[in-house]
């Protein structure tokens, strides 16, 4: 299922996409650090990683952070991509800091061909938290635990600040533009749950 596209107009989509397209198939292929840039509001942030896996419209990233270690998995759609680098000065640092560390991503279960359908479902079966950006909003609108995926909604217990649980939402698979799990914000997060049901529990 092609991701509904808020940015960027049906009329403009693809030009210099074949490029970049290429650029992640080789870091898919070879396994070469890329950097990638999706926030046109914020052009300098980017995202560093190894591509994982490629659909027709979604990629899958094993996120690396500047300092070198792995930072989760992010599920992002190939038409949202307006720059990627490869061998740039600071890429080649993460490299190599990468290299350093020694560290792997865990394997993802098998994705479904709708790459998000099947990262959503790969972070419910590993029971980890995942953040989620709608409607191409640039941020992370919502953060827990996935609960249940049906045809077209994803069921989110969500976590507060503290990693507390703060209700339940539904969201349109359709409707989101990004997921990220098991980054250094999510880790933090599923600590503090942890820690506040142990907590819970001894009360």
């Amino acid at each position: 299922m092609s991701p509904n596209n808020y940015r960027i107009p049906p009329q403009v989509q693809g030009e210099g996409i074949d490029d970049i397209d290429a650029m992640l198939a080789l870091s898919l292929e070879t396994g070469k650090l890329v950097m990638i840039f999706t926030n046109d509001e914020i052009y300098t942030e980017f995202s560093a990683g190894i591509v994982s896996t490629i659909s027709e419209f979604w990629f899958i990233l094993k996120r690396v952070d500047i300092n070198g270690r792995a930072d989760g998995f992010a599920c992002i759609p190939m038409d949202i991509v307006f720059r990627a680098e490869i061998d740039t000065l600071l890429i080649n640092r993460i490299a190599m800091l990468w290299k350093m560390q020694e560290e792997e991503h865990r394997t993802l279960p098998e994705q479904e061909l709708d790459l998000m359908r099947g990262f959503l479902e790969s972070a419910r079966q590993l029971q980890s938290v995942v953040s989620l950006e709608i409607l191409d909003s640039r941020r992370n609108d919502l953060t827990g635990f996935v609960q249940h995926i049906d045809d077209s909604f994803v069921k989110i217990g969500l976590l507060d600040f503290s990693g507390n649980p703060s209700g339940t939402s539904l969201v349109s698979i359709d409707s989101i533009t990004q997921a990220v799990m098991e980054s250094a914000s999510e880790k933090t997060l599923h600590r503090l749950f942890d820690y506040n049901q142990r907590i819970g529990n001894l009360t």
